[in-house]
């Protein structure tokens, strides 16, 4: 009787292992929201950019927080709306600055937030600040320009 109760017990500890491995897959990749904790929600309002698609990145210093939910056009605008993970509104001010900026010289555009420094940022807020770099000025500050070591005056 000993190697069934070895083979039982053997049974059950894989079945908690793989129950307790799923759990954890799931805590870790499936993340839960509270009922409090809602996306930050914020319209901009922007000239002429090009095209740009709805779920396209939001980035702050970098870092994704947040998607494009839609863009409508309104009075001779584009109203991009953004919608910001709660993690990241308490970094976002009244005052934030946006420009909607290629990946890399042919990649899909995103909208690039320049935190702001006073004021805090609202559901609902419209901001005018989003411009637009062009895909020139882009390449050219993220690789530095041409290199200056050995140059002649």
């Amino acid at each position: 009787m000993r190697p069934r109760q070895h083979l039982r017990r053997a049974r059950v500890v894989g079945l908690l292992v793989t129950a307790a491995a799923v759990a954890f897959a799931i805590i870790v990749f499936i993340p839960f929201s509270l009922p409090f904790s809602h996306p930050l929600r914020v319209q901009l309002q922007a000239g002429a950019y090009g095209e740009m698609n709805p779920g396209a990145w939001v980035e702050l210093r970098g870092t994704k927080v947040g998607s494009v939910d839609r863009i409508d056009f309104k009075d001779g605008y584009s109203l991009v709306h953004v919608v910001i993970d709660p993690q990241y509104a308490g970094q976002l001010h009244a005052d934030l600055t946006a420009a909607v900026r290629p990946h890399g010289l042919l990649g899909p555009k995103y909208v690039d937030l320049q935190g702001g420094t006073s004021g805090q940022l609202r559901d609902g807020t419209t901001s005018s600040s989003l411009t637009s770099v062009p895909t020139s000025r882009r390449s050219s500050s993220s690789w530095g320009g041409p290199p200056t070591v050995g140059a002649r005056p």
